[in-house]
């Protein structure tokens, strides 16, 4: 991406009594600034910034994904309202370009704060308090209105609250009818003075010698289950896993519509302490039937018991039986990347020179801080490091590189490439760094932009 035609535009407007101005910021470094109203400096000031700080601008623009922001419908920028518009126009190859426009009202709450965290530091970059002036009265934009709004809303509640204790006593007879009118209903139909209990017919009694007791033909724990006979049977698992039952009972006595009717009672024990207890209903027209629950980092390793106990709610007859399975350790934290930079040189942890912009032929080092790795067998850990560079927009890689680590150090680690006369001037780079714990099994990544001259 060629940064000398990088064009990017804020434009501010102060509802009157904040300032209001534009910046034009040029990617060889020339800033336009026009001061509109309210501002220490009226029209148009030519002035200019460094290209590290054109490089590190562009860097806010991707760590914040600009391009990936939804733009905000229906915005009127005609209202008494301070706004902001924020635009950027890249190359993309030789002749075509990529533009995104993005108009948003202060006091928004559907604003992602990254919006005005890129608006305050182009500010800063670009220097603009130096023509705007000192605005930290104003910074609100519309603090006396507030404190007008502020003035009335507390006449209407005031006037709301005399009204209000007027409604209430009006309400106060209907209201006691109505709460003794529930108790009444609570004394006839919970406190059993009248009874409204239906009598079994007699057609529907079953002779209790024609009942067997329930016979367990198949109970397992697995990973997942589809239907009958369809389960990934599994007796090892990792904590934060979900456990599947799944049993097959012969024997289960019907009812006249030909359904199953019966309760599993089961707890989870794991060294005599108890970790779930519960009770699940089942009725139904298939002989099979399954339940899961969840596991979690408060479940410690080792070996499980699964006492259930069957009644069958038509025979009355009951059964007890067991299910074990084993749970293993599961690191669930997630690696994260603290920072990455670009460097002319790495002396020591966090001694590093930064540097974004490079000359062909320079030589480029990466410093990259890392936490929340798995740390096992007394500062142990297993790490999978890698960067790939890219050209920006393009993403075609120039340079990919890559190492494993077995002790953490001080989580901190660095890389460096050669630059030559291949690789294209007047660009920006991307350096993607990854980390990846094999033992957690999870992966995480971040980068940063530098570019060549």
């Amino acid at each position: 991406m060629l940064i000398n035609s990088v064009n990017i535009k804020i434009k501010k407007g102060g509802a009157g009594i904040g300032p209001t101005y534009s910046l034009t910021i040029f990617g060889h470094g020339k800033v336009i600034y026009n001061g509109v109203e309210n501002v220490k400096n009226m029209g148009i000031i030519e002035s200019s910034i460094t290209h590290e700080k054109i490089v590190d601008i562009l860097k806010i623009f991707k760590d914040i994904n600009f391009f990936s922001i939804d733009e905000f419908q229906n915005i009127n920028l005609s209202e008494n309202k301070p706004y902001t518009i924020i635009s950027i126009t890249i190359p993309k190859g030789e002749k075509e370009t990529i533009k995104k426009t993005i108009k948003y009202v202060h006091g928004d709450k559907n604003v992602p704060k990254e919006l005005k965290f890129l608006e305050d530091k182009i500010d800063e970059m670009v220097n603009s308090k130096k023509w705007v002036g000192d605005i930290s009265d104003v910074e609100g934009f519309g603090q006396k209105e507030n404190v007008d709004i502020q003035k009335e809303e507390k006449k209407l509640k005031e006037n709301g609250k005399l009204k209000g204790d007027k409604r209430i006593k009006k309400l106060i007879i209907p209201i006691s009818i109505v709460i003794i009118f529930i108790l009444i209903l609570f004394l006839v139909f919970y406190l059993g003075l009248f009874d409204f209990s239906v009598q079994s017919n007699d057609n529907n009694q079953y002779d209790e010698n024609d009942f067997l007791k329930p016979d367990l033909i198949t109970s397992l724990t697995a990973s997942n289950i589809q239907g009958y006979s369809n389960y990934s049977e599994k007796n090892s698992f990792k904590q934060g896993d979900k456990i599947y039952v799944y049993q097959v009972i012969n024997n289960l006595s019907k009812n006249k519509d030909d359904s199953f009717d019966f309760v599993i009672e089961y707890n989870v024990v794991n060294n005599d302490i108890k970790y779930l207890d519960r009770k699940i209903p089942f009725k139904s027209y298939e002989n099979f039937t399954e339940f899961n629950f969840n596991t979690d980092e408060f479940w410690p390793p080792g070996n499980y018991i699964i006492y259930l106990l069957l009644k069958d709610n038509v025979s009355e007859e009951q059964i007890q039986y067991t299910i074990s399975f084993l749970l293993t350790e599961k690191y669930s934290q997630l690696p994260e990347i603290i920072l990455v930079d670009t460097a002319s040189i790495v002396n020591a942890y966090q001694d590093y020179e930064k540097k974004s912009v490079f000359n062909v032929n320079d030589r480029v080092y990466i410093y990259e801080e890392y936490e929340n790795i798995t740390i096992i067998n007394s500062n142990k850990c297993d790490l999978y490091l890698e960067i790939i560079v890219t050209k920006w927009q393009s993403g075609e890689t120039v340079h990919n590189d890559n190492t494993s680590k077995n002790v953490p150090g001080n989580n901190a680690h660095y890389w460096f490439f050669d630059t030559d006369s291949t690789w294209e001037s007047g660009i920006l780079y991307e350096v993607n760094a990854y980390v990846t714990d094999n033992i957690s099994e999870k992966t995480t990544s971040k980068s940063t932009l530098f570019s060549l001259v």
